[in-house]
């Protein structure tokens, strides 16, 4: 499934787009580290098994060829405050509770996002003493960051969960806390939002039907609760996130100067495999290209003996993955 943004809104200066991109991290859940070790295997993902997908494929009776030119950045939304550091063990209680993946393809000079339901079943590695893989088990791909310190490890063993889960190769991660998150929004003035739910039993200043600025603080409950406000499913809740982001990236066209204080005043809740200049170079690359939307493979929502699952459409999925990463022979 997709979403198109208006043309207008789109074209985003180097810094507005940077500021884009740790926006869209804001999007957290629950703060409970649940048990993998009962959970359900996944029944409709294109890559259960961890495979990934070869440079050719053959779909629906066409041949497609992997594209070249096109660089990735998984980004995280880090279930923590404070400052971002080791805890000095091989498991955390830290899930990435927003899990996205940027799509940049220099050819077209454009860029996709991928959003990914934190509640997807997939493959997900267990680490042991060193970050060794101690084994694999079928979990929520938010539950891929909660093993490792908490630093570079668990990045690490996120993008492999998300490689597993799409098919394809993760260049680069990216991943912020709910503490840079309301510094961001505090800095550029708020965010303003159509609230869609109810959230009465949540925050009373959270008004239905109502177009609201929100603070920082009133974002981060927007985006991340679930429990008491509408069907309680991240169905919903991901409606709202991607409301967020086309609200977002209208109202941060004209505040560049904000955008740019906000992101040096986040930095020790920042965990990156790109140097500075690199990452300054891939968000300029990004903001000169045209955003083509947001897509989300379809699927369905199940409470599994605790939590919720969600299982991703096989069909969705591939139509994803071959739409943003490959393209069909010549001849």
């Amino acid at each position: 499934m997709r979403i198109r943004f208006d043309k207008r809104t789109v074209k985003i200066v180097a810094v507005v787009c940077f500021a884009v991109i740790f926006f869209l991290a804001i999007y957290f859940l629950m703060q409970h580290i649940e048990d993998s070790s009962n959970r359900i295997p996944a029944v409709s993902t294109i890559t259960a098994s961890g495979t990934k997908l070869s440079d050719t494929v053959t779909w629906n009776g066409i041949e497609y060829v992997r594209k070249e030119h096109i660089s990735t950045m998984l980004l995280l939304g880090i279930d923590k405050t404070g400052k971002m550091e080791s805890n000095g063990s091989y498991i955390n209680d830290q899930q990435s509770d927003f899990i996205v993946v940027i799509v940049l393809d220099e050819t077209t000079n454009t860029y996709d996002v991928i959003q990914i339901d934190r509640d997807t079943m997939s493959e997900v590695q267990r680490l042991g003493l060193g970050s060794a893989v101690v084994d694999k088990y079928v979990m929520q791909l938010a539950l891929a960051h909660t093993y490792g310190d908490g630093m570079e490890d668990s990045c690490e063993n996120s993008v492999e969960a998300v490689e597993s889960f799409l098919g394809v190769d993760i260049d680069h991660y990216l991943a912020m806390n709910m503490s840079a998150v309301e510094t961001m929004v505090d800095t550029v003035g708020g965010i303003t939002v159509t609230i869609t739910d109810d959230f009465s039993d949540v925050d009373e200043s959270l008004i239905e039907g109502e177009t609201m600025t929100l603070t920082g603080s009133q974002c981060v409950t927007y985006v991340r609760s679930r429990w008491g406000v509408g069907d309680e499913t991240n169905i919903t809740r991901s409606a709202r996130q991607r409301d967020f982001i086309y609200q977002l990236l209208t109202q941060m066209h004209e505040k560049k100067d904000l955008g740019l204080q906000g992101l040096v005043s986040t930095a020790d809740y920042i965990v990156t495999d790109l140097s500075a200049n690199r990452l300054n170079s891939m968000v300029e690359q990004i903001c000169d290209a045209e955003c083509n939307g947001i897509v989300y493979p379809d699927g369905e929502a199940a409470l599994g003996e605790e939590f919720m699952e969600f299982y991703a459409d096989e069909d969705s999925v591939r139509e994803i993955v071959m739409s943003l990463f490959y393209e069909p022979t010549e001849g």
